[in-house]
């Protein structure tokens, strides 16, 4: 018989590791994958049940996955995780409707399927063979968007759909830490908080390391604007 084999990537959550330094990563084991004509059978993408709310870096994941995929994504299983931590199994269905309405509709239409791992042994088996069944049915896997951009259009990171996404995203955060630090220095202005003050302080740690893996993209001004025209005309398009 075949064999199959996991791969088990960093999330953009990962303590150790920048955003971009694991975008690097992912990026470069898949196009390691496709030169060597080695397909994927399907890509999973794992959300906690228990999250009761979609903000931050579980958006900031499916933003970047939904980049990374393109037309693959019907290779693609949403798959919910922690059901075993709800108190109310009730209150889980509700989010996992809310998931699939506001924001995995597209992935959806583009025919990804959501299934639940509900840590036991059988629920891992039926999440993989729900993947396998899914990549019989439409014969076979297609190349994920990241890697037709890296290998057929010969587009350097930064210049693929999920590099402009991080790029987007970075600038998002940059922004509201730095609305922050505004807030704050001026709060400092009328009292002296050594609670301020230490807040300020992780604020400017945390826009150095933004900035710094705004530079890894390497995006000058004039890509820069292009990548906004771009973007933009893609959105009136679809609009």
């Amino acid at each position: 018989g075949s064999s199959l084999v996991c791969v088990d990537t960093p999330g953009f959550d990962d303590t150790h590791l920048s955003d971009m330094e694991i975008l690097e990563m992912i990026s470069e084991w898949l196009l390691y994958m496709h030169r060597r004509n080695i397909p994927l059978a399907g890509i999973f993408y794992l959300h906690r049940i228990t999250d009761n709310r979609m903000g931050g870096t579980p958006l900031r994941n499916l933003r970047i996955f939904t980049e990374l995929c393109g037309d693959a994504a019907r290779n693609a299983v949403l798959v919910t995780t922690m059901w075993d931590k709800l108190t109310s199994h009730t209150e889980g269905e509700r989010r996992e409707e809310s998931l699939k309405r506001n924001y995995w509709h597209g992935m959806i239409q583009h025919g990804a399927f959501v299934d639940r791992f509900e840590n036991t042994f059988k629920s891992a088996w039926d999440v993989v063979g729900t993947m396998v069944a899914r990549s019989q049915e439409i014969n076979g896997s297609i190349p994920l968007l990241i890697q037709e951009e890296l290998v057929i259009q010969k587009k350097r990171l930064e210049e693929t759909r999920a590099g402009r996404a991080m790029y987007r995203c970075l600038q998002d955060h940059l922004s509201k830490r730095q609305e922050a630090v505004q807030l704050l220095s001026d709060a400092s202005k009328y009292q002296s908080d050594e609670n301020i003050n230490s807040q300020l302080f992780d604020l400017q740690k945390d826009i150095e390391k933004i900035l710094r893996e705004v530079d890894r993209l390497h995006i000058s001004f004039g890509r820069r604007l292009f990548h906004f025209i771009l973007d933009n005309s893609t959105s009136m398009v679809r609009g």
